[in-house]
């Protein structure tokens, strides 16, 4: 039979709205209002189980209530614990392992206490107490009471440090919110407390249930109304921890109160604990943000910091006064945002507006001495031919002047050349043509063509190769090779006053090296890091009085990359310099590699190429004439058509012709349409372009059905040879 009284009754009500309250909490709150929720479930559990305890009258009624208590009591302290964790921003311990072990003695102590008549470890002796108002149970303590009691302090106090270790680096209003989650459960454990010290009603009567769930219902309600729980603290903290920024909060005395993990990261050794020390403890350049500290608006700086990496970074440190709800000073906000990036991109916009401002100096520079370097041959191509107009003028002055003439038309051909080699080779256009060739033959070669040069300065020139007759036959493109030496050999004789020039070729670690050296006045060492670059020339005032586009380094190196080596070179002033060609060394067999036979043009007699026939499509009316004449001698019949649909019906009208020569650029239809229509019409002769284009790619004239290229100009020896591959 049941003897409801007071405390029973006021202990049923507590349990309803204990229970209630949980229920609502547990679907409407985050991690730590979901622990929290469990824990009132506990304590309802509790405090329905004590309340029947106290109206029951005999033992085994009150042990079985007593046994339902449990399920509640063992639990409260597991569930603290893990509410702890998840106020606190330490949800990532709450690992299924951790848990496991947070639960497992109360888990034993539930079994202990429901077998605790077959073992009395939890209660050694107990009984109903006499001389007390209502039944009550009286018991002496076993030992596993007193595990369960340890691990119940054990892990309030965890919880309790955790809290106010929390408190020290919350912001003001979550510290308000720790203050009550403290005070609502320090006030229940300490009457707990007092029941197991002795202090308690009727000898036998135990408050907490009551004091706790007062405390609980007070904290819930906070929960549902204030969202306690909701969103910060532990929202807050995962934002700040995964900034990409440093963040550290001073407290209003200067102290560090919080610092999260980049802040941790960028300035301190791993694991240090800084929390607590005073600002002017941190590393000496942190003296430079000191004044930024107690201003009223945010401001910010720009500092070099060292890390705990061998390396350096640029942050911008902004200052923030964080303000009390009576506006007094709670502290300060510093934010450490890592522009080193920035301040490295800041200075390569820098350095590349310099380059672009001294690329633009440079260019201007170039096209002024390009002005200069293109009217003076064009002064001789003009002035001498108005001369020759002259009907009186002996021939041996006419001789003459056409020579001057001929020369600076070589010179002017020479300088365009150098401005279309520099664009193909910055464009990716410039192609290699690899075949097999003689070092020895190719350094006869050049000597022929600079001895004559040498001489007329009265400079000494020699040639050496140093191969073994088995290294001598290698592969790779030896026009560019030729152009590189001639490009060389022309400075260094240009600025050897007196001495010698030699050109030597030889095998140094694998590669085949070719070493020009003069004597002449040298290069000064500043120098030598630009003299390579496009536009660069030497100052005339200074070494060298040059004549040239300035070029002809630049088109070397180009050349070399291109196949695959490089191009060096050392000197001193007033002893000379010495240019390194470094290329692979590939030896091949004479017997399988195309050769080149020849690398410059053969004078021949004119051929004699009666009854064959060339159609020749060609807008310009100079163009026709110079073909007329340079052909007039071999006898071909030449037949014209100025456009590309002319070049078609040529071609209807004269099948058996022996050679189609197609200018590109031409009215109406150009070179490569024409090609195309008249391969259509089942033409057989081969196809060749014409094309001053300097960038036309081979790919290009291949798959319009042509076999070969003349590019313009053209000299008369160039185009016969060219011609005779396809007429004799």
């Amino acid at each position: 039979m049941l003897q409801f009284n007071v405390f029973s009754v006021l202990l049923i009500i507590s349990a309803l709205a204990t229970g209630v309250l949980a229920t609502l909490l547990l679907n409407r709150t985050g991690l730590a209002g979901r622990n929290f929720a469990w824990m009132m479930y506990s304590l309802s559990i509790w405090a329905a189980a004590y309340a029947f305890e106290l109206t029951a009258t005999q033992l085994e009624t009150i042990l079985f209530w007593l046994n339902i208590e449990y399920l509640g009591i063992a639990m409260i302290p597991a569930f603290w614990i893990t509410f702890t964790f998840a106020f606190t921003g330490r949800e990532h311990w709450l690992t299924p392992r951790n848990v496991a072990i947070i639960f497992a003695i109360p888990v034993l102590t539930i079994l202990i206490v429901w077998t605790n008549p077959w073992h009395h470890l939890h209660y050694a002796t107990y009984g109903v107490a006499p001389d007390t108002p209502f039944p009550m149970l009286s018991f002496t303590r076993g030992p596993w009471y007193l595990v369960h009691l340890y691990y119940f302090y054990i892990l309030l106090i965890l919880g309790v440090a955790l809290l106010m270790r929390y408190y020290n680096i919350a912001a003001p209003i979550y510290r308000k919110q720790t203050i009550v989650v403290l005070a609502g459960v320090l006030i229940p454990w300490f009457v707990n407390a007092l029941y197991h010290l002795g202090f308690r009603p009727y000898e036998y009567l135990d408050m907490t249930p009551v004091v706790f769930t007062a405390s609980g219902l007070a904290i819930g309600l906070g929960l549902l109304r204030f969202k306690l729980f909701d969103i910060v603290p532990v929202a807050r903290d995962k934002v700040v921890e995964g900034l990409n920024e440093g963040v550290m909060v001073l407290d209003n005395l200067q102290r560090v109160v919080y610092c999260n993990t980049k802040m941790q990261e960028y300035l301190f050794p791993p694991g240090s604990d800084i929390i607590g020390k005073d600002f002017a403890e941190l590393p000496a350049h942190f003296i430079l943000i000191r004044k930024l500290l107690g201003k009223e608006e945010a401001t910010s700086m720009e500092i070099e910091l060292v890390l705990n990496r061998p390396s350096r970074i640029t942050v911008e440190v902004t200052a923030t006064r964080l303000s009390s709800v009576d506006r007094a000073s709670a502290g300060t906000l510093l934010l450490f945002r890592d522009i080193t990036e920035r301040k490295k991109n800041e200075q390569e916009l820098v350095m590349a507006r310099i380059r672009a401002e001294e690329s633009d100096r440079l260019k201007s520079a170039f096209l002024a001495n390009m002005s200069h370097e293109i009217r003076n041959p064009m002064n001789g191509i003009i002035g001498f031919a108005g001369i020759l107009k002259d009907h009186e003028l002996p021939e041996t002055e006419r001789n003459e002047y056409l020579g001057i003439i001929e020369d600076n038309a070589e010179q002017l051909l020479a300088i365009i050349n150098d401005i279309i080699d520099i664009s193909k080779i910055e464009a990716g256009h410039e192609e290699v043509r690899m075949s097999g060739f003689s070092v020895r033959n190719l350094l006869a070669n050049v000597e022929k063509s600079v001895q004559p040069q040498a001489a007329h300065r009265g400079l000494y020139f020699s040639t050496h190769s140093f191969l073994e007759d088995y290294e001598d036959f290698v592969l790779s493109d030896p026009l560019k090779i030729r152009q590189i030496l001639t490009n060389l050999l022309d400075n260094a004789l240009k600025f050897t006053p007196e001495g010698s020039v030699s050109l030597r070729a030889n095998i140094i670690d694998g590669l085949l090296v070719f070493s020009i050296k003069d004597s002449g006045k040298g290069i000064e060492a500043d120098h030598l890091n630009v003299i390579f670059d496009r536009f660069q020339q030497l100052d005339q005032d200074n070494q060298y009085i040059s004549r040239g586009t300035g070029l002809g380094l630049a088109i070397s190196r180009g050349y070399a990359h291109l196949l695959g080596g490089e191009l060096t070179v050392t000197s001193l002033p007033g002893k000379g310099s010495t240019f390194f060609l470094k290329l692979p060394h590939v030896i091949t067999d004479p017997d399988e590699t195309p050769q080149t036979i020849s690398m410059s043009a053969t004078s021949l007699p004119a051929p004699d190429w009666s009854g064959k026939k060339i159609i020749l499509a060609e807008d310009e009316p100079v163009n026709i004439m110079y073909m007329k004449i340079a052909l007039k001698k071999t006898n071909v019949t030449l037949i014209i058509a100025e456009t590309g649909q002319a070049a078609v019906e040529a071609y209807q009208a004269n099948p058996d012709a022996t050679i189609v020569l197609l200018d590109i650029k031409m009215p109406v239809m150009d070179g490569f349409e024409a090609a195309r229509k008249i391969r259509d019409l089942g033409c057989t002769a081969p196809l060749v372009a014409l094309s001053g284009h300097a960038m036309l790619e081979n790919d290009r004239i291949e798959g319009a059905g042509f076999v070969d290229l003349i590019a313009k100009p053209v000299r008369k020896e160039d185009l016969i040879n060219k011609l005779r591959t396809w007429l004799d």
